[in-house]
Formats: structure tokens, sequence, C-alpha cells
């Protein structure tokens, strides 16, 4: 379940991490801003189709919407390696939110499979692989988008031989 949820995280990453270029190439200063609005629709989607996954595995169990939330996360990734379409990215990132439930669906999950004395342990380990690693990972990408955007002059050195000593 861990490496899933890994997976889901990084699936919506990596995209991210090369993107920004394209879109600034594609659409110019409102890049951001249809980045924003596919996040948005995202957003209300998931929010409101995680109830209505959520009852479907209840009734069906959970590994089927399970796979699914799976599947619809990495689409946009799929559209954008198959299509080098912009658009079509942008479109998927708006309709993968009907299945980004992945998250609600793992506690399900854990409170069905997990014994009673380890489901704290297990919470943890879910919300640490799939809401604490993005902070250092995202935080690491844009440091070094800010470092290959800096000229190589202007960039901060570790190399202290060539500062002049301290008086």
């Amino acid at each position: 379940m861990l490496p899933i949820l890994f997976l889901d995280f990084l699936v919506v990453a990596l995209p991210r991490s090369v993107t920004p270029r394209m879109m600034d190439a594609r659409y110019g200063v409102a890049a951001y801003t249809y980045l924003g609005y596919a996040d948005a629709v995202r957003g209300t989607l998931a929010f409101g189709s995680a109830p209505l996954l959520g009852a479907l595995s209840d009734r069906w169990g959970r590994r089927g919407p399970f796979l699914a939330c799976v599947v619809g996360t990495a689409s946009p990734s799929v559209v954008l390696a198959l299509s080098h379409s912009l658009d079509a990215y942008l479109v998927a990132i708006a309709l993968s939110g009907a299945l980004s439930a992945t998250l609600p669906l793992t506690f399900a999950l854990i409170a069905d499979e997990v014994p009673p004395a380890r489901r704290s342990e297990a919470f943890g380990l879910a919300l640490g692989c799939g809401c604490a690693w993005p902070v250092p990972f995202f935080s690491m990408l844009t440091l070094r988008s800010i470092l290959t955007r800096t000229p190589p002059a202007a960039r901060p050195s570790l190399d202290r031989s060539s500062s002049a000593p301290l008086a």
C-alpha cells in the first residue's frame, strides 16, 4: 500500500517539475492562471467525488476504487507523455480530480485490514508517505529551479579560497 501511495504522489510531482518551462513557452504570463484553473476544477471534483468513491468502496470493496484512483491520478502524466499537448494535459489534470481519493481510501483500507493495536502506526506511515515527503521533494525542485535560472556568476559559492581573509 505504501509503495502505491509513493507512486501516486510521484506521478503528480514529476511532471510538475518539468512543465513550468513548457507552460511558460506555450501560454506566457497566463501559464499559472490556466494551471490554477485546472487545479481548482480538480479540487472541486475531488471534494465532490471522494464521498462517492468511499461509498463505492464500502459496497464493492477497497481494491477496485483504489486502483481506479491510482490510474486517475496518473492519467495527466500519461496524457502529457502520449500527446505532448499542454492543453490536453491541463484538461486531464482538471478531470483527474474525479478519481483523486487515494489517501481517504488508504485510510479506509487501513481501518479495515490493520489490527487496532497497529493502526496508529499504519496511519502515521500513510501520512508520512503521502503527505510529508512532498515537502522536501518540492523544496529540492524549487531550489534547483532557482539555481538553474540564476546566472553562474551570481550563484552562491561554497569555495572559500577565492574570498579575502577576514581581518
